[in-house]
This record gives C-alpha cells, sequence and structure tokens, in this order.
C-alpha cells in the first residue's frame, strides 16, 4: 500500500524514536537532564530523601555545571557533565545547612570557584578571602585570593582566577591550589593550612553575617 505525505512523517517519526530509544537502551539508558542525573547519583550514595536541585551553574568550557542541592537537612554539591544529550554527574559532597553554607566543588583537578549557601535575609553581595597555605618544595608558600560575588539568588559564586605570570613558578600555585581541592575532601598530602572567610552584606555594604572555616590535613 502506497503512503501519503502524512503517513510517511509519522512513519519516520517513528523510526526515528525507535532508534533513540535503542540507543539509549544499549548505553545503559543514562541520565537525560541534570536533575535526573543528580537523582539518580544520591540514590547510588544510598539516600532515598527527595532531592531538591537549588541552583543550577552555566555550562563551562569543559561541559561542566556545578549544583547546589537539598535533601533532607543536607545540603550537596555535585557537578554535572554533558556528552552530546546523556548527563552525568559526579561525586557528592553534603553539609548540613546553616546560614552561611561553603561548598567546594567536586569533580575537578582544580578548583574554578567556591559556592557558598546564604539564608541571611538581605544578602546582595559578599566577599570571599581564601588563603593558600602549606610547605611546598620545602618552603612555606601563601597566596590571598580576595574576590566578590553578587547574589544569585541564594547563591553566591566565588570565580577562583591564578595568579599566574607565565613564569615557573606559576606550577607551584597550580600544585596549591590541588592541594586545597583536595583539603576539602580531607585529602591533602601536604603540610598546609588553608582558610577560608566569606562576609554577606547588604544594599548599603554593611556586613550582615561572617563565618569561617579552616581546611588542614587532619
Amino acid at each position: 500500500m502506497k503512503l501519503n505525505r502524512k503517513q510517511k512523517i509519522i512513519r519516520n517519526i517513528l523510526a526515528v524514536t525507535a532508534l533513540l530509544l535503542l540507543t539509549w537502551a544499549v548505553q545503559g539508558f543514562p541520565a537525560l537532564t541534570t536533575k535526573q542525573a543528580v537523582e539518580w547519583r544520591v540514590r547510588e550514595y544510598g539516600i532515598e530523601e527527595e532531592t531538591e536541585i537549588l541552583y543550577t551553574s552555566d555550562w563551562d568550557e569543559t561541559n561542566r555545571r556545578d549544583v547546589i542541592f537539598r535533601v533532607g537537612e543536607m545540603l550537596g554539591v555535585t557537578n554535572v557533565r554533558k556528552n552530546a544529550w546523556i548527563r552525568t554527574a559526579g561525586d557528592i559532597r553534603l553539609r548540613e545547612a546553616q546560614s552561611l553554607t561553603i561548598l567546594y566543588q567536586t569533580g575537578r583537578v582544580d578548583p574554578t570557584a567556591i559556592l557558598l549557601w546564604c539564608s541571611v535575609d538581605g544578602a546582595v553581595e559578599a566577599e570571599c578571602v581564601v588563603n593558600i597555605h602549606g610547605m611546598l618544595n620545602h618552603e612555606v608558600y601563601d597566596e590571598t585570593y580576595e574576590i566578590r560575588a553578587a547574589a544569585e539568588g541564594r547563591v553566591f559564586r566565588f570565580p577562583i582566577v591564578p595568579k599566574g605570570t607565565g613564569s615557573p613558578n606559576d606550577h607551584d600555585e597550580l600544585a596549591m591550589l590541588w592541594d586545597f581541592q583536595n583539603a576539602a575532601d580531607g585529602q591533602s598530602d601536604r603540610d598546609s593550612r588553608h582558610t577560608v572567610t566569606v562576609a554577606v552584606k547588604d544594599v548599603s555594604g554593611n556586613v550582615l553575617e561572617t563565618y569561617q572555616e579552616i581546611l588542614k590535613r587532619e
């Protein structure tokens, strides 16, 4: 029987749909959205509570985005990577929610930002001072980064931009930023002590609340 134009269109749509479903099945039914990827990853950690997505950053040049989510009384952070239409969530970090909760990125060799969840009413801008301190090549390494950010809803994102000048010492800076990232996981292999201090302000520039924490090898 000869198909008319409408029937041919329907046939082609069904064929494409069947091919996409087959491809999806062959790849193990991966997540198709950021939310789905995070929910599935949370369940892999044995957490059955509902996952609420609170924040997603833009996709970066490596096709990754940071995601902040809530499960029960805990705040979590992960990164989601996209490959075509597939989404995959990396490791997650959970912290008890506070009025100011610092969240460190996951799934990255070097940190590109520090995230701050803020439940302080009236906070519209924030400052973050990061001090990287430790022993490197038998010498004391000490560098400070002062970063400002505007509120994105309840989130402040503080980009960490290396100060490298093209000299061989740039490798030292990257090594210590890598150590900072490991210290956030409690896995630093150096004698280091990194300090993160945040202060949130109102529209007039008045400090509403401050918080500081130290990352070091236990």
